[in-house]
């Protein structure tokens, strides 16, 4: 079932000229594991909104500095065939 929705996603994301993403990072409070959620954001051509959950992830990166979390984003992304536009980006 995760492949099938998997595919179905990434067939989806094809389609999109735009999107917003969000990333949220938290560290759960029993075991200190580190975890990203990365989550898309989409209108399509009828003025429909979609909200996709690509993942829920352990972060378990060296660091926390911005270029790895970019990186480690980056990644994600590429699981479905996506990417971000460098000239829409902000980097800081």
């Amino acid at each position: 079932m995760r492949i099938a929705y998997k595919e179905k996603l990434i067939k989806l994301c094809q389609s999109m000229d735009n999107f917003c993403l969000i990333v949220d990072f938290w560290t759960e409070s029993y075991t200190g594991l580190f975890y990203c959620g990365l989550s898309l954001n989409h209108v399509d051509l009828t003025f429909q909104s979609c909200t996709c959950l690509l993942g829920c992830v352990p972060y378990e990166m060296g660091n926390k500095r911005a270029s790895t979390i970019r990186g480690f984003v980056d990644d994600l992304l590429n699981t479905f065939e996506l990417k971000l536009d460098e000239k829409k980006c902000y980097d800081g």
